[in-house]
């Protein structure tokens, strides 16, 4: 992601269905998944060993836990699922001097220390992480236009305390920030692009709501 490194070509995301399905997991039982849809209450099985074989199980399968799922409708087959509970919370990037990232339960995304980009919002699309960020743009008589450009990365690994993404071919690694910091306002301010408060809660507000959009 940007916020891990901020020196790649930001990958824009084609404008295809979303087959994401979102579910809680309600029961464990050999190589099927007892799951209940967030969207409607609607409770199905799925078999997930095709998504064991490949490897595209990210994160635990924890009773309880939001998983975001793709699977065939017909056959009830799992290709890929991500544990959004455990991909929720606020991760920082090995090898940068305290740069990381928080996605917030409700889609949000705020950057952590990298001070040339800042995230708007987060989703999965498609089995692939989908971070937006937020661009500013001055005219000539200083005007500002702000956009969100969304990007898309790979999940390679997920587990409670480790995230590893595959962006544009190259891996980051990222660790689970359990600490509460304390982080000085001013220093949160210089590192948004110069975005006042009033356009960072204006964007978010525009995720939110954007979100809430996908999920009816």
């Amino acid at each position: 992601c940007n916020s891990c490194s901020g020196g790649y070509d930001v990958h824009f995301v084609p404008e295809t269905p979303d087959s994401t399905m979102y579910v809680r997991l309600d029961a464990l039982n050999g190589d099927t998944i007892n799951v209940t849809l967030l969207e409607d209450s609607t409770r199905m099985t799925l078999s997930f060993a095709a998504a064991k074989q490949a490897g595209a199980i990210h994160g635990q399968l924890n009773i309880g836990d939001s998983l975001a799922v793709m699977a065939d409708v017909k056959t009830k087959a799992v290709r890929s699922v991500i544990n959004l509970s455990e991909l929720k919370g606020f991760w920082m990037i090995q090898g940068t001097e305290g740069d990381g990232m928080r996605l917030e339960p409700d889609g949000r995304a705020i950057s952590v220390g990298n001070k040339d980009v800042s995230l708007s919002h987060w989703k999965i699309k498609n089995g692939m992480l989908i971070l937006t960020y937020l661009n500013a743009e001055a005219d000539e008589e200083k005007n500002v236009t702000f956009t969100t450009l969304p990007d898309t990365s790979e999940i390679v690994a997920l587990t409670k305390d480790s995230l590893h993404i595959n962006v544009n071919g190259k891996l980051y690694v990222c660790v689970r920030q359990t600490e509460i910091i304390t982080v000085n306002q001013n220093d949160v301010n210089s590192k948004v692009l110069d975005f006042t408060a009033a356009d960072v809660d204006r964007a978010e507000e525009k995720a939110r709501e954007e979100r809430i959009k996908e999920l009816q």
